[in-house]
């Protein structure tokens, strides 16, 4: 009998934390990968609709660190970077963490 109780709370208990988690990322902040705890990868934005994707275009492109570490060598580092207060973070295939100011693609930091 303990044992049926035991696992009820514990699958309950987890349905609730999951639902909890996935909640999509708050205020367009990406704080953890993933965008929430859950990993949805979603964020509640209304700004993209169906009648204006065909007006989305490029502002800017960053260039890694890793880029100038081998001239000439191609990059393909995809990775889903951290956005909070305007700042985007990164990692590099190197392992070059990196700071972006999301409006500019300006470069603050790498270490």
């Amino acid at each position: 009998m303990k044992i049926r109780i035991f696992v009820g709370a514990l699958v309950v208990l987890m349905s609730v934390s999951g639902a909890v988690a996935q909640q999509g990322a708050k205020d367009g902040q990406w704080t953890t990968y993933g965008g929430d705890l859950g990993s949805t990868k979603y964020a509640p934005l209304d700004q993209i609709t169906a009648d204006n994707i065909d007006e989305l275009e490029v502002v800017w492109e960053w260039r890694s660190p890793d880029n100038d570490a081998k001239p000439g060598t191609p990059r393909r580092n995809k990775v889903t970077p951290l956005y909070v207060n305007g700042t985007l973070y990164t990692g590099s295939i190197y392992g070059i963490a990196s700071a972006i100011d999301a409006s500019t693609g300006e470069t603050k930091w790498s270490f």
